[in-house]
């Protein structure tokens, strides 16, 4: 990989911290459509995106973000991990990409937020309810209105973030262990943002860009779980990105 050249301090110590308890990539996706011909940042042919599932589903040990992050805390993650992400609350995570997971019983974490259970194309609280009692999808948290984090008070964090968390909890019946900032760049993050969401009670939290060494983050012994970056799925394809994720983890093909 271009800027990662072999015997690098990075390459060393990605390699011991996966020798030392394991490693575990995360990706990130957000809508899956049945067109074949449109996709965007954010808009993935249904397709593209079932290549992506089968060719995970060949090479990893497919995990939801709270369990790799429990995984993590117990220094117990396996060496090819990784974690399937959704964000926002789209409604065809219940209508095209749920249903695509459990054919091919692949876990999968869907990060919401509350505002997109209001919208015209978000879940419907039923939705919501049905998704969260399957057991290959984990529900996490994703702020109520989906603002860039740092541009909010101290109070105004918190009540995005714990708001959130409560709402979801309510409507699914269960404790939220997993959350994704919104937009999850630097300019978007800061440490009292991430103070709010460790003090909410989640397990981890996931970013869009590389808060942490190393650079390119997987989660791993030594890594802040409250910083885990996450690949881009758009604008690549499986066997890039299957290549990206094995050289990150350590693993010789």
């Amino acid at each position: 990989m271009r800027g990662l050249e072999q015997g690098s301090r990075l390459t060393e110590a990605l390699r011991r911290a996966r020798a030392d308890g394991g490693a575990c990539a995360f990706v990130t996706f957000h809508r899956v459509l049945e067109t074949e011909d449109l996709a965007t940042d954010t808009v993935m042919p249904r397709v593209q995106f079932e290549a992506f599932l089968d060719a995970f589903a060949d090479r990893y040990t497919v995990m939801s973000a709270g369990d790799a992050f429990q995984a993590h805390a117990q220094n117990a993650l396996p060496r090819n991990g990784l974690v399937l992400t959704f964000d926002d609350g789209y409604e065809d995570l219940a209508t095209v990409i749920a249903p695509l997971l459990k054919l091919r019983n692949i876990p999968a974490t869907f990060f919401i937020a509350s505002k997109y259970l209001t919208g015209t194309e978000g879940l419907s609280n039923d939705q919501l309810k049905e998704l969260a009692a399957c057991p290959l999808i984990e529900i996490g948290g994703h702020t109520r209105s989906h603002p860039h984090l740092r541009e909010l008070s101290r109070q105004q964090q918190r009540e995005e973030i714990v708001g959130n968390k409560s709402e979801l909890e309510a409507i699914v019946g269960a404790e939220l262990l997993s959350f994704a900032y919104p937009y999850g760049r630097r300019v978007d993050v800061d440490r009292s943002a991430m103070r709010a969401v460790r003090k909410a009670g989640y397990l981890g939290a996931c970013t869009t860009q590389a808060l942490q060494k190393p650079e390119l983050g997987i989660l791993c012994r030594g890594a802040d779980p409250y910083q885990t970056y996450r690949l881009a799925t758009n604008r690549t394809d499986p066997a890039t990105l299957c290549a990206r994720i094995d050289y990150l983890l350590g693993l010789e093909r």
